[in-house]
């Protein structure tokens, strides 16, 4: 849904009209939604059928792409979806959780390359200046350069998601620093990063730039 800032209702994008994807029982349940400059949005079917949905400015759709697998194009759970500007020309950056991987569309669709390298199931993204910074649901927080290299793991905890129970933990388990099940990442003009976790009591941690490293405040 579209609205204005007063929460007036200017546009309600519905089930796509394709009737060879959302038929019988098979349900659209997006989990993303991004925006590129030009007002073309785009709709991720994460939860659903592992589609993306492009549309114009007024809510008619373009084109769509897709479908479960692991090929170029097709995706697994397609959580997150953002438009990267860092290099002028806009791409479309796909969190493919389910195959732990990123695709890189062009605004139009065509499958450009993966970023597969020393991720672990990503969620969403936050570019910050020149740094992309995503949640791996297992258990951190990941940042990448503006060539997409790897920066660092921030709260690392490879053995939370292996416990029994995961991601509802019981609340003696975490600990300062180290996270459960990031699912959501954003960082304000200061270069605090906040992290929201999948969990069902909720849990909200701030990290703040130190002596130009991310720890703990």
């Amino acid at each position: 849904m579209k609205t204005t800032l007063d929460g007036c209702e200017m546009l309600t994008l519905g089930v796509p009209d394709l009737p060879e994807v959302y038929g019988e029982d098979r349900k659209f349940v997006p989990t993303d939604v991004a925006v590129a400059p030009n007002g073309d949005i785009y709709v991720s079917d994460g939860y659903g059928q592992s589609w993306i949905h492009h549309y114009d400015k007024e809510g008619q759709r373009i084109r769509s792409w897709g479908g479960r697998g692991s090929e170029p194009g097709r995706l697994n759970c397609p959580h997150g979806i953002s438009v990267d500007l860092r290099h002028g020309e806009p791409e479309l950056y796909v969190a493919d959780r389910g195959n732990r991987r990123i695709q890189v569309f062009s605004m139009d669709g065509v499958h450009k390359r993966f970023l597969d390298h020393d991720m672990d199931m990503p969620c969403s993204f936050y570019f910050a200046g020149d740094e992309m910074f995503f949640p791996d649901l297992h258990s951190r927080v990941t940042i990448f350069d503006a060539n997409d290299r790897l920066i660092t793991h921030l709260g690392e905890d490879q053995q939370a998601y292996k416990q029994k129970g995961w991601p509802d933990l019981p609340s003696e388990y975490f600990r300062t620093g180290r996270f459960s099940s990031p699912h959501g990442v954003c960082v304000d003009s200061k270069g605090n990063v906040y992290v929201s976790e999948w969990i069902a009591v909720g849990r909200m941690t701030k990290l703040a730039p130190i002596d130009g490293d991310m720890n703990k405040q």
